[in-house]
């Protein structure tokens, strides 16, 4: 994938998320629920595999789940782990959860370099086309040496 593709995808993915309203109307329809799960996953992120459906495909709950715990990542919509905000706070935190994120964003650049300066075994989960990008390589040996091998 040439970089224009590469960008025209961020792009729609970021105006995709500003569209987005995922649990915005349960919000309002059951505001005490949303709040309870809310408080449930700021305690205990991978409390998130437990709560509702919907509340699972909410965005703001869904980062907070990450943010308490780099493995609820596991644990939320398909759709959420194609979120590039939600991804990079994964990665930022532990390189190789990028293996729980979308094969979209394993593809990509901004991503997949977070990942290996975090860990540089991370190179292990990005896409094929990426582990032969000469800087992110460079990255990931600068991490770890061992990762020249891959």
């Amino acid at each position: 994938m040439d970089e224009r593709t590469k960008r025209i995808k961020k792009i729609m993915r970021k105006s995709m998320k500003k569209t987005r309203k995922y649990g915005n109307n349960f919000k309002h329809k059951n505001p005490e629920k949303y709040d309870e799960a809310l408080n449930i996953v700021k305690e205990d992120g991978c409390a998130i595999k437990n709560i509702l459906e919907e509340l699972k495909n909410d965005d703001y709950i869904a980062m907070c789940a990450v943010k308490e715990n780099k493995f609820a990542i596991k644990y939320i919509s398909e759709e959420l782990k194609n979120d590039d905000d939600i991804a990079m706070c994964v990665v930022k935190k532990d390189g190789c959860m990028i293996k729980f994120v979308s094969e979209e964003l394993r593809n990509d650049v901004d991503i997949a370099m977070c990942a290996v300066k975090q860990d540089g075994h991370a190179i292990k989960y990005i896409s094929e086309e990426l582990r032969n990008d000469f800087n992110i390589a460079m990255c990931a040996v600068g991490q770890n040496a061992y990762m020249i091998e891959h």
